[in-house]
């Protein structure tokens, strides 16, 4: 308990010094994303018929590997939606618009840290619309959260020996939980477990099975 404060306290020392205009956009987000967080700029029917969400940790500033997986899908033919990790009602409505017009696609949500926190809450809150959703990628989540009944299938990085949550299978929950210890991967924490190629290459993977397709291109 006393390492996990401490681990705690440094994080949200980062946060609040370097972050707090992050965090506050992340709150109160513009009507608009700048151009690297909008990345959804062609017509959802004419992209990978799957929905992506990737949700960044802390101020958007630690989760620097989700950008590489961001870019990793978009050679693939999918087009994510990268938000903060305080946005995720803002994915929500977007997943509900977008059923309205377009009707069913896949769902995925990425997250690291925070954004791995989020994850779950943004499935619990679609879980009340009655949709579901198709996988969830975790990576080192700040607390051990249930996953809900309506996601399928989710993979989750955590450090049996350091910071970063298992999860566990909520209430009517039937799907398929992979909590992956990565703490014996050697130079792995908690800050840059999102930014392990090999891991990457394996989110991809799952993902564009969503889409059809069976092969990926690689981490560079």
């Amino acid at each position: 308990m006393g390492n996990h404060l401490v681990r705690m306290g440094i994080f949200l020392s980062l946060w609040f010094g370097l972050a707090a205009g992050g965090y506050a956009a992340a709150l109160n987000p513009p009507r608009s994303l700048p151009p690297s967080e909008t990345t959804n700029t062609q017509p959802v029917a004419a992209r990978a018929r799957v929905d992506v969400y990737i949700l960044r940790g802390g101020g958007s500033i630690f989760s620097t590997g989700l950008t590489k997986l961001a870019n990793q899908l978009k050679q693939n033919g999918v087009e994510p939606t990268t938000l903060s990790h305080g946005a995720w009602r803002r994915a929500e409505q977007e997943i509900l618009q977008k059923r309205q017009k377009f009707g069913r696609m896949p769902i995925v949500i990425i997250g690291h840290s925070l954004g791995a926190n989020s994850a779950i809450h943004l499935a619990e809150a679609l879980q009340k619309k009655g949709i579901n959703v198709d996988f969830i990628a975790s990576y080192a989540a700040t607390v051990s959260l249930a996953v809900p009944s309506n996601v399928r299938n989710v993979t989750n990085y955590y450090f049996k020996k350091g910071w970063g949550e298992s999860m566990t299978k909520g209430s009517g929950f039937s799907g398929r939980l992979d909590n992956r210890d990565v703490s014996t991967i050697h130079g792995m924490n908690h800050f840059n477990v999102d930014d392990d190629p090999t891991l990457r290459d394996e989110v991809v993977g799952k993902v564009l099975r969503y889409t059809g397709r069976s092969t990926a291109s690689k981490s560079n």
